[in-house]
């Protein structure tokens, strides 16, 4: 009789963690934050097939995601922007939307200074997110040694870790008391409405500092840098019309930020701009707090940007 008990209760456990671990490895949308449903629908828009062709696409971070308004605009437009995305899941993002799609009129490219540095989110997004294929997590590790990219190597994790349900268990913990799954369809359905635009921060206005006025000098990543211009490359070899707008900085922190910081970012951008034919619509610049939602993104003045975006393409 006890054998059988002990046999049953080991029978149970086995059940439950294995239902755990489907759980946890197929329905992220359920537990993890909110930035997973705004990278799911990129996702699902640059693996599925279709034959929409689209006017002007933007690639970037969070701050081109919450400055850059696609249904402001008459002509077709589509926001392809990743909250703490790199040149990194820009170029796989590009690759495999032009292998499924009518490539674009237009490409606006946009990072902000800290993630053409050291500034990496590969860990915390790119890899438990799921956005690459396996072949492509593989590629950017190796690289990542060789070029001794520390935000991706420092503790010496891999891709596959993540295809393991302990990975997530804080997180889901955290989701479940939560109730994220919530919050959660509800973010994957305004951007499926919004084609990819979301709000980031949602004051009346913000006076605080983003992350460039703690630099005092910009230092390119090894690894981003052949990213973009693996990326820059794919958009001109496809003879799409490539631009670059640097989204504001609110007025507090254009004050604040190092002046030879700045210099030497819209160096580096000028450069690429001449090598790929790219068309440099600004330099970094600011905009009123009133326009913000959080220190670093747009809020108010998102249609005004979305505009002065579409200006550079008309110019």
């Amino acid at each position: 009789m006890y054998k059988k008990f002990i046999g049953l209760v080991f029978f149970i456990v086995i059940i439950l963690y294995a239902s755990y671990s489907y759980f946890v490895l197929n329905y992220k949308i359920l537990y993890l934050d909110q930035e997973y449903p705004m990278w799911l629908q990129v996702k699902n828009i640059i693996n599925n097939t279709t034959s929409n062709k689209i006017d002007l696409m933007i690639i970037g971070d969070s701050r081109a995601k919450a400055g850059f308004i696609p249904n402001e605009l008459k002509i077709k437009s589509i926001n392809l922007s990743l909250g703490g995305a790199s040149p990194i899941e820009g170029f796989f993002t590009l690759k495999k939307y032009l292998k499924n799609n009518p490539k674009p009129t237009h490409i606006i490219f946009s990072y902000t200074p800290t993630h053409l540095a050291n500034d990496s989110y590969y860990w915390s997004r790119t890899v438990p997110f799921e956005f690459l294929m396996d072949s492509n997590y593989k590629e950017i590790e190796l690289l990542a040694h060789k070029m001794n990219e520390k935000p991706i190597i420092k503790d010496n994790k891999r891709y596959t870790d993540y295809k393991y349900p302990k990975s997530y268990a804080s997180s889901f913990k955290n989701g479940i008391i939560g109730r994220r799954w919530l919050k959660n369809k509800i973010v994957l359905k305004k951007c499926q409405i919004s084609k990819g635009h979301y709000y980031f921060g949602v004051k009346n206005g913000d006076n605080g500092l983003n992350k460039e006025t703690s630099q005092s000098k910009f230092k390119k990543s090894k690894l981003q840098e052949y990213y973009f211009n693996k990326l820059l490359t794919l958009a001109k070899s496809n003879y799409i019309k490539l631009y670059y707008y640097n989204m504001p900085f609110n007025k507090s922190s254009f004050n604040k930020v190092n002046n030879n910081y700045i210099d030497e970012y819209n160096i580096y951008i000028n450069k690429l701009s001449v090598k790929y034919n790219m068309k440099q619509c600004n330099n970094i610049f600011y905009m009123e707090n009133s326009n913000f939602g959080d220190a670093s993104h747009l809020f108010k003045g998102a249609k005004y940007n979305t505009f002065k975006i579409y200006e550079c393409i008309l110019k």
